[in-house]
């Protein structure tokens, strides 16, 4: 489970698969699950999993989608939940793919029923 985000930052390295359990500002991200490509100290690019072609994985020449980490203050870790925040704007949930993954769909259905998700 990821407590901080220097783990979080370690299980990107380590291109470890992840879910995007609610995204604040592209709600048609919610659900997908992304495999991180390119990794600096700063953020990283993800893919789609699966999805080659996908509009998100095609981006930036199929590196995908660019995230900057910000700062630790801008996260919330809890219950196995990356929550990240910007400048006061809610931005995503996350989490970090450490088992299988049939469990994690079940987690994302269980979470995304609950009210105010």
């Amino acid at each position: 489970m990821i407590n901080n985000l220097i783990q979080l930052k370690d299980a990107m390295d380590k291109k470890m698969t992840f879910v995007i359990v609610k995204h604040y500002i592209h709600p048609n991200c919610d659900g997908q699950i992304r495999i991180p490509t390119v990794v600096h100290g700063d953020g990283f690019f993800s893919i789609e999993k699966d999805k080659p072609n996908s509009e998100v994985s095609a981006a930036n020449d199929f590196k995908g989608r660019w995230f900057e980490y910000g700062r630790s203050s801008d996260w919330v870790f809890e219950n196995g939940l990356c929550r990240c925040a910007q400048h006061g704007r809610r931005i995503w949930d996350i989490k970090v793919l450490e088992e299988n993954l049939p469990d994690i769909k079940a987690d994302y259905a269980a979470y995304s029923s609950q009210p105010g998700t």
